[in-house]
């Protein structure tokens, strides 16, 4: 079920084909995973730049995996694509308030289809990010109306949301401190690992971003380095006369005999022979 918060829509005066332009500007309210769109299905490419208030929604693009939308991020898509399904989350969660807005013209296609390809399909822009004080300024409360607006107005808009998110992904990617923070979190409790997307979400970056920073930086995904680090643990409590079976427990496998087969596989030897040996 989803609860309108107020909609504007825009028609742009003689508007030029390749400049950027602001069709339509909606706030909605979704509070069940009845709230499900497949943005594909739609018959016109626009940009569309949804920015979560409050509350979670999740996007499910078509590579695998799923992207957590908290407050202040930015889902970024074209529609008319298999690109991405998005909605509530499927083990529900408080309401997810989030305001979006339609692009046309080619340039802002153009724009957003190179930012997704370098960044994924989620930035973060920060639940305080003037940009989203810009928007819901411009929304009518609780009301559906029609506004024409010039094609400078229009295009001074759009350009500025496609500028904030350029340089929101700019920052990320120049963070010095987001791995070893990503790397700090994925071994706190080796006991029971994190999964990328929950420490990707904690730092506040996608979980494609973060990946592509661990292959850049590190030459593993992140999941491969957690694991290595698992293991290697796995190797100190062996030598420390840890049984195979509270080692496997200590390093978060679910069976002893899942242990041992990744054990064997990098060690090259049984956890009970590497015991043995040290």
């Amino acid at each position: 079920m989803t609860f309108i918060g107020g909609a504007l829509d825009i028609t742009t005066s003689r508007p030029l084909a390749s400049l950027p332009r602001i069709d339509c500007l909606v706030r909605e309210r979704a509070d069940s995973p009845r709230y499900y769109q497949n943005p594909a299905l739609r018959p016109h490419r626009q940009v569309a730049i949804q920015i979560t208030l409050s509350g979670h929604g999740m996007a499910w693009p078509s590579s695998g995996g799923a992207v957590l939308l908290p407050p202040g991020s930015a889902l970024c898509f074209v529609t008319g694509r298999k690109q991405l399904h998005y909605g509530f989350p499927p083990q529900g969660g408080e309401v997810w308030d989030f305001v979006y807005a339609n692009l046309a013209g080619s340039t802002a296609r153009a724009i957003v289809d190179d930012l997704t390809a370098r960044h994924g399909h989620r930035i973060d822009l920060g639940r305080k990010h003037p940009l989203i004080k810009a928007l819901l300024t411009r929304l009518p409360a609780q009301a559906r109306r029609h506004q024409r607006w010039t094609a400078s107005e229009s295009a001074g808009l759009a350009w500025d949301m496609l500028e904030a998110l350029i340089q929101a992904a700019e920052h990320t990617d120049d963070d010095p401190e987001l791995l070893d923070h990503a790397m700090r979190l994925l071994i706190r409790d080796l006991s029971t690992p994190p999964d990328i997307a929950t420490v990707a979400a904690a730092i506040g970056c996608s979980r494609e971003h973060l990946t592509r920073r661990f292959r850049s930086e590190i030459g593993r995904t992140p999941a491969a380095w957690q694991r290595e680090q698992r293991l290697r643990h796995a190797g100190t409590l062996l030598r420390s006369g840890t049984s195979v079976t509270d080692t496997a427990r200590r390093t978060g496998f679910a069976t002893t005999s899942h242990f041992i087969q990744a054990f064997k596989k990098s060690h090259g030897t049984t956890p009970a022979t590497y015991a043995r040996q040290a």
